[in-house]
């Protein structure tokens, strides 16, 4: 090795390795971006847009609504929609979508809350968070439910979930 390589390589390894490891985590979720906290609703200032929405589990009725983001209003032009749930990871239920809702506009991930409705768009799966759920790649919330999660957060095996608007 040269003087040259001796001196340049650890400076090259030292500004690299740092910026290659903060894309990475131990539990296989990507990193959030630095900036992305929260999915931004709407314009700061600017009322977000929402439709009311309700969905029945096993004879029980959560009252929620829909965003005007260019997903929600996809699964909006597509109600009344039925879709079979299971649970996930122990904070949320999904189901596929019977057909794929548009993400265009929408941000690359996100880090829903508890009372969230997401779309999951790699599996075409409409998800309902009862507890807060890590960024993941490929979600986007689209809705808020507004009652009692227990009945999706105790149900076991899978559920039947009908979304239908309340207007």
């Amino acid at each position: 090795m040269n003087f040259r390589s001796a001196v340049l390589t650890p400076i090259i390894l030292a500004a690299v390795l740092p910026a290659a490891a903060a894309g990475c985590s131990r539990d296989g979720h990507e990193s959030a971006p630095a900036a992305a906290t929260d999915t931004p609703a709407g314009p700061i200032g600017v009322p977000v847009e929402e439709t009311p929405i309700r969905v029945r589990v096993n004879g029980t009725t959560i009252a929620g609504t829909i965003r005007h983001n260019p997903t929600g209003a996809d699964l909006l032009r597509k109600l009344p929609v039925t879709v079979r749930v299971r649970d996930h990871n122990r904070q949320e239920k999904t189901g596929p979508l019977p057909a794929p809702l548009t993400m265009d506009g929408m941000p690359s991930g996100d880090a829903p809350k508890a009372a969230d409705i997401g779309y999951f768009a790699p599996g075409n799966d409409l998800v309902f968070y009862y507890t807060d759920a890590p960024y993941w790649s490929g979600i986007a919330r689209i809705g808020r439910l507004d009652g009692d999660l227990s009945v999706l957060a105790d149900a076991g095996g899978e559920l039947t979930v009908t979304v239908e608007r309340s207007d």
